[in-house]
């Protein structure tokens, strides 16, 4: 993070949270050039993943305490590191089994267990995604049908969080990714991840894979979406100031006619702009955090906040790109793969337009 920017972490034990993600990142963090070789950053998703399950990501994060507000501003913490080291792994999707495990909304599953790395497939819809599976359940047995495109890590999952119906009910499923008629077909993405299409068409599994149903399912799908959104907005937001920061680094040591670029009035009203932008973004992002118990207006704050990020991340990058030249656009230099990783976050789970139109529709009073 930038020394400039506000800090929003309070207390001792945020800021060791911070410190220790970020430093593990920083160690960590492959190189875009190996042996010569231009490598995107999203290719090593698997291997960042191992470094966060070593660090006992889920341990920090959930607490016995529950989902309260420390625990959720301690996602956004890590997420933001994420983003700003160009962390692109599952960071927040690994956290959702161990979410609703310790929600205590599913009471008669008192443990959500999956071996591996296990992630929701949603596609790119958090809205109704129930729709798109149908369950039927026989004696010892659930058949599935249907097919989920746009699963983000899809590839590198042992296991998935699928929402679907068993007749005109909503469940929640968890699902090996060696499951018998179980499909996956990859997607690469620009910034080097990877999502799937998951086609299960004749999947059939075990009844004990079904974790919820009815209007538990319904409330635990509410916060893993919550949850994502989250997550996302504050990796957009750690991009945000990671882009600012080697813009401002930039202008400050680059010269041009004699003169440092930062001595000229339109790059210093650009960077102040920026800084502005982000600032307001991260403020927006902890802000969140701390009204996150306020459930009646957390869905559209959320989707405010991940349409705020979002842009504000795009918009900072290219502002980032523009004061840099032609260096900014070489796919040798950290600052492309910031902005491709920005447009690949901003349309995980839906556009910054439906996240904007999502919210208008919420009759919210805070103004």
């Amino acid at each position: 993070m930038m020394n400039a920017l506000t800090e929003f972490d309070v207390g001792d034990e945020e800021r060791l949270v911070r410190d220790s993600v970020s430093r593990m990142m920083q160690d960590t963090r492959k190189p875009i050039v190996v042996n010569g070789e231009i490598t995107a950053p999203g290719r090593h998703a698997a291997s960042y993943m191992n470094e966060l399950e070593a660090l006992g990501i889920s341990e920090l994060v959930v607490t016995d305490g529950g989902i309260d507000v420390p625990t959720v501003r301690r996602v956004a913490i890590i997420c933001e590191e994420a983003g700003a080291h160009l962390f692109l792994g599952p960071t927040v999707e690994s956290l959702v089994v161990p979410f609703i495990t310790a929600s205590g909304l599913l009471p008669e599953f008192k443990v959500i267990s999956a071996d591996g790395l296990a992630i929701p497939a949603f596609g790119s819809s958090l809205i109704n995604p129930f729709s798109n599976v149908q369950v039927v359940r026989e004696s010892n047995s659930l058949h599935i049908v249907g097919k989920i495109t746009r699963v983000p890590f899809g590839p590198m999952a042992s296991s998935y969080v699928i929402a679907g119906q068993i007749g005109n009910s909503p469940c929640l499923l968890l699902i090996s990714a060696n499951a018998k008629g179980l499909i996956i077909r990859k997607e690469d993405m620009a910034d080097g991840t990877q999502r799937a299409v998951i086609n299960l068409d004749g999947c059939s599994v075990p009844v004990s894979s079904l974790i919820a149903e009815g209007a538990s399912a319904q409330k635990a799908l509410q916060l893993i979406s919550d949850l994502l959104m989250l997550g996302v907005s504050a990796q957009l937001a750690g991009i945000a100031a990671r882009v600012l920061q080697l813009g401002c680094e930039h202008i400050s040591t680059r010269t041009q006619f004699g003169r440092p670029l930062a001595a000229f009035q339109a790059l210093q009203h650009r960077a102040a702009n920026d800084f502005t932008a982000v600032e307001i973004s991260r403020a927006f992002l902890y802000q969140m955090c701390d009204y996150w118990d306020e459930e009646r207006n957390r869905r559209p704050l959320l989707h405010a906040l991940l349409a705020k990020t979002a842009q504000t991340a795009i918009d900072t990058a290219k502002s980032s790109i523009q004061m840099h030249g032609a260096m900014g656009f070489t796919a040798e230099h950290e600052l492309g793969w910031n902005l491709k990783a920005a447009v690949a976050l901003s349309t995980r789970y839906g556009d910054i337009a439906g996240h904007r139109r999502l919210f208008a529709e919420f009759d919210i009073a805070y103004w």
